[in-house]
């Protein structure tokens, strides 16, 4: 139990930061996104 006490909390984190990155990717890919439909769109 002991172990499964201190493994815990480093999996959370691993799975939170894991989390974040795959949030920015995301963000960043849907911004890039609406800027090559706003230059695309522009005559």
């Amino acid at each position: 139990r002991d172990f499964a006490k201190s493994e815990w909390p480093e999996v959370a984190v691993a799975i939170e930061e894991a989390a974040d990155v795959v949030v920015d990717v995301v963000t960043r890919g849907f911004e890039k996104a609406q800027m090559d439909l706003h230059t695309r769109a522009a005559p």
